[in-house]
């Protein structure tokens, strides 16, 4: 039976991006059937997995990539692919891998798909680069690891204030309806009452929710680089 060599390229780019991982001390876990994603990977200390759970999607190339004057390369992505990364919850990184040289490129999912909808772009595939800063190896894979704790450690906290907010907005709940209604006009300042605290607790909860969006351009911190200048294929 015939075996395509694209799947043979694609297997030979994922075994590159696992044993970076699995040397550097990260659980690597293959995600069959892929949809949209190659492996979800998580840093370990001293053997104990942390659970700052990370996305990865390889793209694998055959060939040398044809850089510019200044060393970025581009590789063309489906546009829904894109679509779906801004709807991932959790971080998401775009791995390239480049076979001939065995070197290895890093973007933020989710940084690409945040400047296809500020271009509005409607075009079936998108254009991403890479510059020679994206270089994922044995050297910069600890920033990698710092700015995934970095994140995940935000991220705690946002849920532990979001917790915090919850009770007391139900303390302040039971004690308002616990004042007691004796005449018209007492009801009417306890209804005012219960409503301030009501619109105070949500504005003050949907703040709270809005700041735990998960800000993934921290992750790879070179991804607002300007891409307009990358000459047209």
């Amino acid at each position: 039976m015939h075996r395509p060599q694209a799947h043979v390229t694609g297997e030979l780019g994922e075994i590159e991006v696992a044993s970076l991982f699995i040397r550097q001390g990260w659980q690597v876990t293959k995600l069959a059937p892929d949809y949209g994603f190659d492996f979800l990977v998580q840093p370990a200390t001293s053997a104990q997995l942390t659970g700052d759970l990370v996305l990865i999607q390889v793209k694998t190339t055959a060939k040398h990539l044809t850089r510019d004057r200044i060393g970025r390369a581009a590789i063309r992505v489906p546009s829904q692919h894109v679509r779906f990364w801004r709807t991932v919850p959790i971080p998401a990184l775009l791995v390239l891998v480049e076979l001939p040289s065995h070197q290895m490129y890093v973007r933020a999912c989710q940084a690409i798909a945040a400047r296809l909808d500020a271009g509005g772009r409607n075009s079936k595939t998108t254009r991403v680069t890479f510059a020679p800063e994206d270089l994922l190896c044995q050297t910069t894979e600890p920033v990698l690891r710092r700015q995934v704790t970095e994140f995940w450690t935000q991220q705690r906290g946002y849920l532990a204030l979001h917790r915090q907010l919850l009770c007391t907005g139900q303390l302040l709940s039971m004690l308002v309806t616990s004042i007691p209604r004796a005449a018209d006009h007492t009801s009417s300042i306890h209804d005012g009452i219960f409503k301030a605290l009501q619109y105070t607790f949500g504005t003050a909860k949907a703040l709270f929710i809005s700041s735990f969006v998960p800000h993934h351009e921290g992750i790879v911190t070179i991804v607002q680089r300007e891409e307009a200048s990358f000459p047209a294929e």
